[in-house]
Formats: C-alpha cells, sequence, structure tokens
C-alpha cells in the first residue's frame, strides 16, 4: 500500500497520494481499536513514526512539508495529527512560522502558534 516515503511524494508535488495517506491516519485515530485491521494497522504505524521523526536538520514532519510550498489542507491534517509541531524548532531556530514565510499560506500556522 504505502511504498514511497509521504516526503518523497511531498517533494514529488503528489499532493492526492499525501492527502490520501494523511486522510487514513486521521481516520485510524478517529476509529475503535478493534475495527483495524493489522495489516493497515502495520503500514499507518510506520507513517505515524515518519511523521513524528525529526530529520538530520532536526526538522519535523511540518516543516519539512512546508518546505515543499504543499496545499492548505495538507497542513492542516499535519497540525491536527501533531499539534506540537507548530511550535518545535529546527536546527536553526526556525519554526513552522519562519519557514511558511518564506513562500506558503501562513494563515494556518498563524492560527495555531497564537492559540
Amino acid at each position: 500500500m504505502f511504498h514511497k516515503s509521504i516526503f518523497q511524494l511531498m517533494k514529488k508535488g503528489k499532493w492526492d497520494q499525501v492527502r490520501t495517506r494523511l486522510d487514513k491516519l486521521l481516520s485510524e485515530n478517529d476509529a475503535e481499536p478493534s475495527s483495524r485491521s493489522s495489516s493497515s494497522s502495520s503500514l499507518l504505524r510506520s507513517l505515524k513514526r515518519e511523521l513524528s521523526s525529526h530529520d538530520f536538520s532536526m526538522q519535523n514532519a511540518l516543516l519539512r512539508c512546508l518546505s515543499f510550498k504543499p496545499p492548505l489542507d495538507i497542513v492542516e491534517s499535519i497540525i491536527e495529527l501533531y499539534p506540537q509541531q507548530v511550535k518545535e524548532t529546527d536546527y536553526f531556530g526556525a519554526t513552522a512560522l519562519h519557514v511558511a514565510n518564506l513562500g506558503c499560506d501562513i494563515d494556518v500556522i498563524e492560527r495555531r502558534t497564537i492559540s
């Protein structure tokens, strides 16, 4: 089901595939544990690990995603899954608001930073 890294898909601008993965993860969070299949759960656990990890420059999933200039709904999904990532900083001290200010629509980041 998931063959490529979600970040490879982001880099290539394959936002529909990114959206599909995030939607599955969001619905998994809402589902009852007994309704989850083991193969699906394993793949989703892998995706959760990938999204909750940091790269070599200490960028979280939100920071990495923003560097690819994603659609707003993708940013909102990541924030819904990992709200703490809005205020985390990378190795250089940059937050999501800093990265978003480099060319993304920053409205959603501003709202989450203020709240």
